[in-house]
């Protein structure tokens, strides 16, 4: 998501295949389970997600999501109150 390229997911297991609907949802993604991938079914995923004209905006935007990183903010604002106890 940080590049702004389109993904093509494999969800394998656990929460795999719930980020993998949430990519697909941000139109980012197409995924294809393990237990159904296949040569054939990679590509017409792939094929689908590069010829659907939102991909790029989709991407676009989850890019500059993941610009503003709040993590480094979030610690800081958790450290000082941990030094306040």
């Amino acid at each position: 998501m940080a590049a702004g390229v389109p993904q093509l997911v494999m969800p394998l297991a656990f929460d795999q295949f719930d980020s993998a609907e949430r990519l697909e949802k941000l139109g980012a993604a197409r995924s294809v389970p393990a237990k159904r991938f296949t040569p054939a079914r990679a590509a017409a995923a792939l094929s689908s997600l590069l010829a659907d004209a939102k991909t790029p905006a989709h991407c676009a935007r989850l890019k500059d999501w993941m610009i503003d990183d709040p993590m480094p903010r979030i610690v800081a604002i958790l450290e000082s109150q941990i030094r306040k106890v």
